[in-house]
């Protein structure tokens, strides 16, 4: 029997994410795989539109995808607020949810609160009034609204902590995600009934939170037909560019925040030139480390920062490249390294999270300790001066990307778990 009533709860999908790209992509495969009498509804828990990829909306709808606004006062408020928990609770009502499936730590919460009621969720929650959490939200978790538990199935697809993004360095921030990481998600996870986990590394991280073992589901966003773009791509401009330039170009693609190493890779890059100078690296990506990055990279004219750009063009980008660069502190399964496989680049990159299901170490790609920018130069160089392992390296990604990270397989064992 089909799912009547699919929820699917994140945050706010106009997010420039890997999570938010494969949650797009996962919509528009639901809507073509689902009966005609199932609803697809997409609820974000943080508002809609805010962010750089607005156009997704209109194409969501386009297919049949129900789109539920939450107003901005409301949308901006914790997921605990009770002004929060109540606007959410009268979609809940008229809606009827037979199946939410919640991404990140926000959504969880509240598909948490509705799975219990207030009363278990206010009980399991009271022992940590003493957390130095409540003293930057001392009203957290004190006034929820009266909910009583609803009947569904809950699945939640962990990515990592709530640490992940790694976005703040302020004390608050770290109170904050200490508390979530360490005494919120434990509590949240033993009540969905399935967990699912982008990698082993991280199933195995969230096994003691589960009532049964996470199941490893990867998520991706790239399907057998992206793969015949790709080769299109290569094969039409990538080939030629690289045969008219003795420059190996490098490129990383990254959101331009803290906890990505964007910092380290513009300072390992600037090493790696006195040894070798015929090399060229292109940052991809918008954030609010973008002005700092231009200004430390001033000097460098070997590097090129161009800011958010659309999917496609940061295809024609990859096209155009030796070698991909990933310096993220903390991880799930990233896209961006996906994409970078697809296009047979090697990888450097951190072995953190998920990444080294992705990268197997002198295989695809190479990988070093976050922050270490001598191993990161020294991996840039050995990379550089030799096309011959680029290659090789590069044929592994393709080849470990075809076998394990497509969107056709993941898509499909998600949507078993509905039913």
């Amino acid at each position: 029997m089909s799912p009547n009533n699919i929820f699917i709860v994140t945050r706010d999908i106009s997010y420039p994410g890997g999570t938010e790209i494969f949650l797009s992509d996962y919509l528009k495969y639901l809507a073509n795989n689902t009966s005609r009498t199932s609803t697809i509804n997409l609820l974000e828990v943080d508002g809609s539109n805010k962010f750089e990829n607005k156009t997704i909306y209109r194409e969501l709808k386009n297919i049949g995808i129900e789109i539920l606004k939450i107003p901005l006062d409301i949308a901006r408020l914790e997921p605990w607020d009770r002004n929060k928990i109540s606007y959410i609770n009268q979609i809940f009502s008229k809606k009827n949810p037979r199946t939410i499936h919640s991404f990140l730590f926000n959504a969880d919460f509240i598909a948490f609160y509705f799975k219990v009621g207030k009363k278990v969720a206010q009980k399991s929650l009271s022992q940590y009034k003493r957390e130095k959490f409540f003293e930057i939200y001392p009203d957290a978790f004190n006034r929820l609204p009266k909910i009583a538990s609803m009947e569904f199935i809950w699945i939640s697809s962990k990515f990592n902590n709530f640490s992940v993004a790694m976005e703040q360095s302020s004390n608050e921030w770290k109170i904050r995600k200490d508390f979530i990481d360490t005494k919120l998600e434990p509590i949240i996870s033993r009540h969905a009934n399935i967990n699912t986990a982008v990698s082993t590394e991280i199933a195995q991280k969230w096994e003691p939170w589960s009532n049964y073992p996470p199941i490893v589901i990867p998520c991706t966003a790239i399907g057998k037909k992206d793969l015949l773009k790709i080769d299109e791509l290569i094969s039409n401009s990538a080939q030629f560019v690289k045969s008219q330039t003795k420059m190996v170009k490098y490129v990383c693609v990254s959101r331009l925040v803290p906890g990505k190493g964007l910092e380290d890779i513009v300072e390992a890059f600037d090493k790696s030139l006195k040894s070798l100078p015929n090399i060229e690296l292109t940052i991809v990506g918008g954030g609010e480390l973008s002005d700092s990055l231009i200004s430390k990279a001033s000097h460098i004219p070997q590097i090129k920062i161009v800011g958010y750009t659309p999917r496609v063009k940061v295809w024609h980008i990859l096209a155009e490249s030796d070698v991909f660069v990933f310096g993220s502190y903390s991880e799930g399964l990233p896209l961006s390294i996906q994409e970078a496989m697809a296009f047979r680049l090697p990888v450097i990159t951190t072995n953190v999270g998920g990444i080294p299901n992705l990268v197997c170490d002198l295989q695809n790609g190479i990988l070093y300790n976050p922050g270490d920018i001598f191993t990161l130069s020294r991996n840039i160089i050995k990379l550089g001066k030799s096309s011959k392992l680029r290659q090789e390296m590069g044929l592994i990604s393709r080849e470990k990307l075809e076998s394990n990270f497509l969107k056709d397989t993941s898509y499909n064992s998600l949507y078993k778990l509905y039913n």
